[in-house]
Order: C-alpha cells, then structure tokens, then sequence
C-alpha cells in the first residue's frame, strides 16, 4: 500500500474518534488531525458541558 494513502487512512481513523469523543488530545495536538476550528469549537462545547454538569444552578 501507498505510504501516503495509509498515513491518510490512519489520520481519519484518529479524527473519527477525536470527533466522536472516544479519545481526547490536548488541543495542540487535535488541531493538527481535525483543524484549528473544529477542534476549537469542539473543546469548547465539551468544556462547556462539563461545567453545565457541574453547575449547582
């Protein structure tokens, strides 16, 4: 197989479960798999979940 046809296929399992919430990366590392607004807007809807969940409001 194509070295770089097997480097895409590796990076788009990662970025499905990067997106699906099964792993999670520091910030740095996920913008470099999915981009910088997906990974952005993605940690923060997670960031403001976990604060929803915690809030005693």
């Amino acid at each position: 197989m194509d070295e770089k046809a097997e480097t895409a296929r590796i990076m788009y399992k990662y970025r499905k479960l990067i997106m699906e919430g099964k792993i999670s990366l520091p910030i740095k590392d996920a913008k470099k798999i999915i981009g910088p607004d997906c990974a952005y807007r993605l940690y923060n809807d997670i960031k403001s979940k976990n604060v929803d969940e915690n809030s005693d409001f």
